[in-house]
Parts: C-alpha cells; sequence; structure tokens
C-alpha cells in the first residue's frame, strides 16, 4: 500500500510538472522596428541644432550691433610717447581720454595693445581694432 500512494504521489507530481510545462506562452511580437528611427527622437535633434543656431545668430547679431556702436563712438585721435610709453587720445561718446595698455574706459572698455596706427579694445569679451583717425584703411 505504502509503494501504491507513493506512486501515486509520483504521477500527481508529474502531472503538475507536465502541465505547467504545456501551459500557453505569449506568442512573439515586435514592439519596435529597430530599422526605423524613433520619430519623437528624430525631431528633437533639429530642434535642438535650431536652437543652438539661433542662439549662435544672437551672438552675432550683438556683435554686429556693438561692432556698429564701437564705430560710432569710440575714436582713435592721436597718441603721446612719454617715457618710453605709448598713450592715445581716444574720443568716446564725444568725451576725451588719455589711455595706455591695460586701462579701462567708462568701466567696460578694456585697452589691450596700443600701436601708431591703431588701438586693440576690448568690449565685452569682443576685440575690436580702431585705426587712428585720418588714415586711410587700406583693404577695408
Amino acid at each position: 500500500m505504502i509503494i501504491i500512494l507513493s506512486f501515486f504521489n509520483f504521477l500527481n507530481g508529474e502531472i503538475i510538472k507536465v502541465s505547467k510545462l504545456k501551459k500557453k506562452e505569449p506568442g512573439f511580437h515586435v514592439k519596435r522596428n529597430i530599422f526605423i528611427p524613433n520619430k519623437s527622437k528624430v525631431e528633437k535633434v533639429p530642434q535642438e541644432l535650431q536652437h543652438k543656431s539661433k542662439v549662435q545668430v544672437k551672438k552675432e547679431e550683438v556683435k554686429k550691433t556693438l561692432e556698429n556702436e564701437i564705430q560710432n563712438s569710440v575714436f582713435f585721435e592721436g597718441y603721446v610717447f612719454k617715457k618710453n610709453q605709448i598713450y592715445a587720445l581716444l574720443s568716446v561718446n564725444g568725451e576725451f581720454y588719455i589711455v595706455r595698455n591695460g586701462d579701462v574706459v567708462l568701466e567696460k572698455i578694456n585697452i589691450i595693445k596700443i600701436d601708431k596706427n591703431m588701438v586693440l579694445i576690448e568690449v565685452d569679451s569682443i576685440d575690436f581694432n580702431i585705426s587712428l583717425k585720418g588714415v586711410n584703411n587700406e583693404g577695408k
């Protein structure tokens, strides 16, 4: 009798395992085709590039506006040598300043380099060459 009970337990055990093996599994289906790019990501890339180009265009517009403002308001009137150092006479919005290398005018115009024919200034991290007034600018 013990052998018969153990045989039934063995059969029951096999039936349970076989029933688990025969369980219907869901079929295979493709959620995304890897050969077709995700449209949402593709659309975002050009928008980011457009945003970057807009920022670059704005920077160029600011530079051109600033360049026009500098050309219309800052003039290199002349220069003087004093104790082996060159000083420039700048006219900014009608006011005259005597400056040397490293000076700052109106808290925003940095004097980078003074030469006999031009002054190199920096305004808002942008460099500008101001030619000596009255000197013909050949090539411009």
